[in-house]
């Protein structure tokens, strides 16, 4: 029963997870419903953040632990500036 039930959680997550490569395909995917949360290249910005959370209808939920080594080398989906983490976002209810 148990791995039946972690199996469907992880299917659940996987689906309900998306990696856009800009702004507007994170909104796109919310206004579908296609995603729920997603992970992408932040610049840590106020700014960033309150133009995200204007154009796609969402907010900076979390920062994952070494976030910062996985965004090296990434650009922001927002500002287009280099990116210091990588952010999972959730639209807002």
């Amino acid at each position: 029963v148990q791995d039946s039930l972690l199996e469907i959680a992880t299917e659940r997550r996987e689906k309900g997870f998306g990696e856009p490569a800009t702004v507007d395909e994170l909104g796109s995917g919310w206004s579908t419903g296609t995603t729920g949360f997603a992970l992408v290249p932040w610049d840590g910005t106020s700014a960033s953040a309150e133009r995200m959370s204007a154009e796609a209808g969402g907010t900076v939920r979390l920062l994952p632990f070494g976030s910062e080594l996985e965004a090296s080398g990434r650009r922001c989906i927002v500002s287009g500036e280099p990116a210091r983490y990588m952010a999972v976002a959730g639209r807002r209810a």
